[in-house]
């Protein structure tokens, strides 16, 4: 509110500047003046004046309403009252010094008002704008149905935006906001990035481009704008006026954030930090939101001509939940002969479990190394039999005394039913198998590593998943070699959630990644690729394993080339490393 109001001064002094005959107009008291110190300024009866009759705003927190009327004020009186410019107070008509007269702060209880705009027809009092603009709070509709479930209700009913899914809240703010555009308005909101390929925002996307509403999105990636919050922004711009064009600008280094918005203003722009194109209008059957540079055009929309997907060649799921991971997850200090020296972040000393009973755990991504095997530096009380069947409360006490004992201390800050159960298990012939592991990775490469025992529990949630062979002419090595390729990266990072920068080889993307079928064209790259993928895995020199990898991600470009017939010349596009140890980029070029 405060950025728009100081938009409008700003705008203002511009136009005084391009028409310097106004200034000093009406002579008597005139809207714009000079002062002493040779610095135009508006008088303070203008700039009460625009926020009067030019800003309006609403919130549903009564103490935002006082502060930012109260900063509103300010902003009108801003250096009026400082005794260094109480000369420049005055304007001076030539031979005289003449005060201006008595000045009254406007009363802004209609412009700035406390009411929630989602559920009242009409809140402020002039209800079509030539700008509409916000930072709506970004919050899933599942947890609103969980605490003020007439409120959810409501919304389903009245907001489009919000039908299917799991819809956040900001979807119906926009919604709102398109509402209260005049004809050739505009709005404006900063909202979180996932509306630009989340599945629940489909509606959403839909719903703005059937109306030929967009016209712009700049995507901040990686960057956190609030330093507090855990979450990547983007800008959403509309305009209720023919939309020929849309413009989308990606930031790829959070380093370089005001570069970027400068950038940003330009119609095409690429580097290796943030690129901008300007496309044709998007149609409303358009999948997601989020483009990729022109550079990387061809190869990635041919990707989608793959008619396998992962799911089809692989088991992809998530991992375990323990829901008490401070209980449940242990780190080892000491083996003993059945027993295991251990410290947990609920004990604060180390203690005693059956070794019997512990299985190795990857609960962060500091043991997950791309091409390497896993190396969990964290165990998990497993109470289950070689079956995936919970332990018996009499046999879990008999075999696993120790452990039973340190449960049962902390009986009550446990969620499962019974009590010493996890919270979420995976079915034991999964959990178990021989598999892949991926996380979060922001290092322009996926960060996927391999259990080829099938010995470790991964832990689950958003972030990561683990891949298992279905199709056995897809093995883990040719899975692992797609999954850590710069191309699939590239993929990824167009349509994954972003954490922190981070970007998730989540679930559910992962399932619905494109692979090129098993023929006679692709067999023998195919099998190439599984070959460097062995060969990496038992290769420790640095260089070399850089060597491999380029012509890891080499054959994997050509796999998807041969499959989706993009043109040969874009593999250049995929250089991550000098060419020197790289020759398998030149070969299949």
């Amino acid at each position: 509110m405060l950025s728009a109001a100081k938009y409008l001064f700003s705008a203002s002094l511009e136009y005084y500047k391009a028409h310097p005959e106004f200034i000093g107009q009406p002579q008597e008291w005139p809207d714009a003046y000079m002062t002493d110190s040779n610095q135009l300024r508006l008088s303070i009866r203008v700039k009460a004046k625009l926020i009067e009759h030019c800003v309006w705003g609403a919130d549903i927190d009564p103490q935002a309403v006082e502060v930012t009327r109260l900063w509103l004020y300010i902003l009108i009186l801003e250096e009026e009252g400082s005794p260094v410019l109480e000369e420049e107070r005055h304007y001076k008509i030539p031979n005289k010094i003449k005060a201006q007269p008595k000045f009254t702060l406007p009363d802004l209880r209609e412009n700035i008002i406390c009411a929630n705009t989602l559920s009242e027809a009409s809140p402020i009092k002039n209800a079509s704008f030539s700008a509409v603009i916000g930072n709506p709070p970004y919050l899933r509709l599942s947890a609103m149905n969980k605490y003020i479930p007439e409120q959810y209700k409501y919304l389903k009913e009245h907001y489009n935006f919000l039908a299917g899914g799991k819809p956040d809240l900001y979807c119906a703010f926009v919604e709102r906001g398109i509402a209260f555009m005049q004809e050739k308005g505009r709005l404006g909101f900063l909202l979180s990035s996932k509306f630009l390929t989340a599945e629940y925002a489909k509606n959403f996307r839909m719903g703005i481009t059937s109306q030929n509403l967009l016209n712009e999105v700049i995507n901040f990636g990686p960057a956190k704008l609030f330093q507090e919050a855990q979450i990547c922004t983007a800008v959403l711009i509309l305009e209720k006026a023919p939309n020929p064009t849309f413009k989308y600008s990606k930031l790829l280094k959070n380093d370089v954030l005001n570069d970027f918005l400068k950038k940003s203003t330009l119609l095409e722009y690429e580097d290796d930090e943030m690129y901008v194109k300007t496309n044709p209008a998007l149609p409303s059957s358009m999948d997601i939101w989020a483009l990729p540079p022109k550079t990387k055009e061809a190869i990635l929309q041919n990707m989608a001509l793959c008619k396998l997907k992962f799911e089809d060649v692989s088991y992809v799921f998530s991992g375990v939940l323990t829901g008490s991971d401070h209980i449940f997850a242990v780190t080892p200090l000491e083996s003993k002969n059945n027993t295991v020296l251990v410290k947990s972040k609920a004990e604060k000393d180390s203690f005693e479990l059956e070794q019997g009973i512990l299985k190795p755990f990857l609960s962060g991504e500091g043991a997950l190394k791309r091409y390497h095997g896993i190396e969990p530096q964290k165990l998990v009380i497993w109470p289950y039999d070689i079956e995936g069947v919970l332990l018996d409360e009499d046999i879990f006490k008999e075999k696993f005394p120790l452990t039973w004992k340190y449960l049962a201390a902390h009986q009550t800050e446990l969620k499962g039913t019974p009590w010493y159960r996890l919270l979420r298990q995976r079915d034991e012939s999964l959990t178990f198998k021989p598999k892949l592991i991926t996380t979060l990775t922001s290092d322009d490469k996926g960060k996927v590593g391999i259990d080829r025992i099938g010995k470790i529990i991964s832990k689950g949630g958003g972030y990561s998943c683990c891949v298992a062979v279905k199709d056995a002419r897809f093995t883990l090595e040719i899975l692992l070699g797609i999954l850590n390729s710069t191309l699939i990266y590239d993929y990824i990072s167009l349509r994954a959630g972003s954490y922190s920068g981070d970007y998730a080889y989540s679930v559910t993307l992962v399932k619905g990644l494109p692979i090129p079928e098993y023929n006679n064209k692709t067999a023998p790259i195919y099998k190439e690729l599984h070959d460097k993928v062995m060969k990496i895995l038992e290769t420790e020199d640095e260089k070399k394993r850089l060597e491999l990898e380029g012509e890891i991600d080499a054959l994997v470009l050509k796999l998807y080339k041969s499959a989706a017939g993009a043109q040969k010349d874009s593999s250049k596009l995929y250089r991550r490393v000098s060419p020197q140890y790289a020759p398998g980029i030149r070969q299949s070029a």
